[in-house]
């Protein structure tokens, strides 16, 4: 339940473990932020199948969300 600044409360849609939604997270955001910290481990080639396997992403979502994070810069695809 969110309360609302009248007191009512309504219903959030129910999204994961804690069954509320945040209004302030950014979904595709927190996707890239989970993928960018699989390279914090150090582990380098990192495969589009190992990155699925580690986030439970779509595949198509992951190689979007790792196409658009090398376009900017924040990682590099080799091969």
């Amino acid at each position: 339940m969110i309360e609302t600044t009248r007191g009512s409360e309504i219903d959030a849609p129910a999204t994961g473990p804690q069954d509320r939604r945040d209004p302030y997270l950014l979904e595709s955001v927190a996707h890239a932020c989970q993928i960018l910290k699989l390279f914090e481990t150090g582990l380098d080639g990192l495969s589009l199948v190992d990155i699925v396997r580690s986030t439970g992403l779509n595949k198509t979502v992951a190689f979007r969300l790792l196409y658009t994070l090398d376009e900017q810069g924040l990682i590099e695809k080799s091969g």
